[in-house]
């Protein structure tokens, strides 16, 4: 049991240390586990740490593990980041300052959640044939439980680019124009995250494969199967 959990259920009962010596110890543990926490936020979100800055990326992250449980696993501490920004004071003036930061922060935890994927089942072609010529029960296929799709008026990718370039110490301009709605997708594959925009058609058949009904296909609707299989967009399911 976490040990500041444990002396607020039982008190100093729960410690051989007593008195002082444990109130020194359970603050230097309480100081060492929100560094640690801290951390663990900076490295998920290191593009908007840029964008910020130390002076309001900091003290954000340190209000933010302050404020929500923390989970066994630290690399999903950033998880609810945006949605916890958002209802905060300071953090809708920072989005009034920045209006793409929510559209940053989506994208950096869905590249955080796909740099940390577990394999998923792979997923052919004939299995999706075979269960199209005879559709019982549930399909073979189910998204890959990684993929992340993000659409915005903002050019994602420039900003990305752009912040990483600061990043590396060089001179570049931020320049925000909004643009006609993209959708970007962002996945794992073997050795690497990938990311691309997400077609009309890809889309259409995406939306289709979450709640398949085989009277509705039509070839043109089935035409990007290939690609989103060879993508690894979809992935067997693991029952």
């Amino acid at each position: 049991m976490d040990p500041l959990k444990a002396f607020d259920q039982r008190g100093e009962s729960a410690f051989a240390q007593q008195g002082e010596a444990l109130q020194q110890a359970l603050a230097i543990y309480q100081q060492n586990r929100q560094g640690v926490t801290q951390r663990a936020v900076e490295l998920t979100y290191p593009l908007s740490q840029t964008l910020l800055g130390p002076e309001h990326f900091g003290p954000m992250a340190r209000a933010f593990c302050h404020q929500v449980e923390v989970p066994r696993d630290l690399n999903k501490i950033g998880e609810t980041l945006l949605p916890w920004l958002l209802s905060q004071p300071s953090g809708l003036a920072l989005c009034q300052d920045f209006p793409f930061l929510p559209t940053l922060l989506r994208y950096e935890w869905a590249f955080h959640r796909a740099y940390y994927a577990p394999n998923a089942y792979p997923l052919s072609l004939a299995d999706c044939d075979a269960w199209l010529q005879s559709p019982q029960g549930q399909p073979p296929w189910r998204c890959h439980p990684s993929l992340s799709l993000l659409t915005s008026r903002y050019p994602l990718m420039e900003i990305v680019q752009c912040l990483k370039a600061l990043q590396r110490g060089e001179t570049a301009e931020l320049v925000i124009d909004r643009q006609p709605r993209q959708t970007w997708a962002i996945w794992p594959s073997l050795d690497a995250v990938e990311q691309a925009l997400v077609t009309h058609e890809q889309r259409q058949l995406l939306n289709w494969l979450r709640r398949p009904n085989p009277q509705s296909l039509t070839p043109a609707l089935f035409a990007p199967m290939p690609e989103l299989l060879a993508r690894g967009w979809l992935a067997a399911r693991d029952n």
